[in-house]
């Protein structure tokens, strides 16, 4: 199976360039008054991802 997000629902978009992160997983909630929280869980084959190009 390729690394790629061609077949999948949702498509991560990053600095980082295309396929190089797979959301993996999601979830989120909301509260009265209080904002939306997303996390997501995603992965890689790039064990030397610089971090401080998502931030």
């Amino acid at each position: 199976m390729l690394f790629n997000q061609a077949s999948r629902l949702a498509k991560i978009t990053s600095p980082l360039g295309p396929d190089v992160l797979l959301l993996n997983e999601m979830g989120g909630g909301e509260e009265l008054g209080r904002l939306f929280n997303y996390e997501l869980q995603l992965t890689s084959l790039d064990a030397n991802i610089d971090l401080n190009q998502l931030l």
